[in-house]
């Protein structure tokens, strides 16, 4: 099984290879485009800023991506996505290098599809990981606290709740999926399954995988769907799940479970998502005793254009309004915690003058649950450990 990574890229290569071929030059055709974004933040109260593992006191302001990318259509059936990072200093990372393939389609407006993904794909759990790092459209500054990247990392705190999933999650391997309208071409089914290299570790799992790995670190794949329901333009509901082996001797196993919800009241936007990460791990690795502890997470987010209230404005129609909560903790002490849970509350405006740029501004506040006040951590942080909040601007363009 890991020699899958080696056939799946090298297939990948080769197709793009005979696509760039002097013979298919016209045949295909190759778009460019990516993103990036800036991020500043200052902050504003919080009286304990030994807590925080990297950048919180005071003000600084970082690229957090650079992501160019490549789009290739061989033909109406078979294309291609090389989707690149350079934020990581003088590593470059793959978030996406695939083909995709489409094995069947229906009716005129294609009322069934199925399709094969090869490669370096997103993976489709949940909402939020297809738009993660997309710095269009993300409506708040601030992730939801499940998910890790630049921004989550500045907000690690010793000893607290890691979150669930990478931002934005990629894996090798390879998906089957589709989607059939029902009731006419109102209502939409979208469904995929797909094996992928999954989490690593070797006790517990390495949460934090940035750049990511193009091999893996076990023979053990993880084996995950999704399904998703839009029912019109009003709502879409979905479900996800993934499980595998993480470890390098195959015995320490990891599931994740979710759930998504999408209301839609015309251009108004209420979304909810959930998440759970039951996990096998050695707290004592000379024992070898396996033990399991749990994670979970969830958010809603709120956004709605000035334009519901100023309707006669043209200028309205260029301004948001976006408010966030997220919520993340550990079920059980592993020993080692100051804080089992934390949560976050974010509200700002966004303002886009032409749809590819966007501003973005917002004020936060995290919360930090019950303290763990052994002798250890007060002799490190104090007896006392407030909230933290921040201010946040961040520059984001589609290219």
């Amino acid at each position: 099984m890991k020699s899958m990574n080696t056939i799946l890229l090298l297939l990948c290569a080769a197709v793009l290879s005979i696509v760039l071929g002097n013979s298919m030059v016209e045949a295909a055709d190759v778009a460019l485009g990516g993103g990036m974004d800036v991020n500043y933040y200052a902050s504003l109260s919080g009286n304990n800023f030994k807590i925080w593992k990297n950048r919180i006191h005071g003000s600084d302001y970082n690229t957090q991506h650079i992501h160019p990318k490549i789009m290739i259509e061989i033909s109406d059936k078979l294309s291609g996505e090389i989707y690149t990072c350079l934020s990581h200093g003088p590593l470059i990372s793959l978030i996406t290098s695939y083909i995709d393939y489409e094995l069947y389609s229906s009716g005129d407006f294609g009322t069934t599809n199925f399709n094969v993904k090869l490669g370096r794909f997103d993976v489709p759990f949940g909402y939020f990981n297809s738009v993660a790092i997309n710095t269009v459209d993300q409506k708040s500054v601030s992730r939801p606290l499940m998910w890790v990247d630049h921004e989550q990392e500045d907000m690690e705190l010793y000893g607290g709740p890691r979150p669930i999933f990478m931002s934005a999650w990629s894996d090798i391997g390879a998906q089957f999926y589709g989607n059939k309208w029902v009731r006419g071409e109102n209502d939409q089914l979208w469904f995929g399954l797909y094996i992928i290299n999954g989490m690593s570790g070797s006790s517990d799992i390495r949460w934090l995988s940035v750049p990511r790995p193009i091999s893996d670190n076990n023979g053990n794949k993880s084996i995950g769907s999704r399904v998703a329901y839009s029912f019109g333009d009003l709502f879409t509901a979905g479900a996800s799940y993934v499980s595998g082996k993480y470890d390098d001797e195959e015995k320490l196993n990891y599931a994740m479970y979710g759930g998504d919800f999408h209301l839609a009241l015309g251009k108004t936007n209420l979304r909810f998502e959930y998440a759970t990460n039951p996990v096998d791990w050695i707290k004592d690795t000379s024992s070898g005793k396996i033990e399991d502890y749990t994670k979970t997470g969830w958010y809603v987010q709120y956004d709605a254009p000035f334009e519901q209230v100023f309707k006669n404005s043209d200028l309205a129609k260029k301004f948001e309004f976006v408010t966030m909560f997220s919520y993340l903790e550990h079920d059980q002490d592993k020993g080692n915690h100051t804080f089992l849970d934390m949560s976050r509350f974010t509200i700002g405006i966004n303002y886009s003058p032409v749809p590819s740029l966007k501003f973005r501004s917002e004020y936060q506040l995290t919360m930090l649950g019950d303290y763990n006040d052994t002798p250890s951590n007060v002799s490190k942080y104090g007896k006392e450990i407030d909230n933290l909040s921040r201010f946040q601007m961040n520059v984001g363009l589609a290219f």
